[in-house]
């Protein structure tokens, strides 16, 4: 259950019927290709470096999400890194699937 602060700050559809897909943010025109590894009851999904916003000065991040099944919904956590340093947190988020597979 989601605490009564959360918000909803971005929406995107991931696309894919295999390990490899892309994410597109609603809004834009760009997708961000990422892979997805299974492990145990989890999905490890990780992008290749894309650009946070249209400035083309702005830094280019990655993301990295683990979901999992809980009852009927997808849900599970995420955080945006610097790509350049992958140690370096700029966002952490969670997420819950809203559309079930076709």
């Amino acid at each position: 259950m989601w605490a009564k602060f959360d918000s909803v700050t971005a929406k995107w559809t991931a696309v894919g019927s295999g390990m490899p897909g892309k994410s597109i943010i609603d809004g834009t025109k760009d997708s961000i290709p990422f892979t997805t590894t299974c492990d145990a009851d989890s999905s490890i999904s990780t992008s290749r470096p894309y650009p946070m916003s249209a400035d083309p000065k702005a830094p280019k991040v990655t993301f990295r999400s683990v979901g999992r099944m809980k009852v009927e919904k997808f849900v599970g956590t995420s955080m945006n890194m610097l790509a350049d340093k992958p140690d370096s947190v700029v966002a952490r988020g969670r997420f819950e699937a809203t559309n079930k597979p076709e």
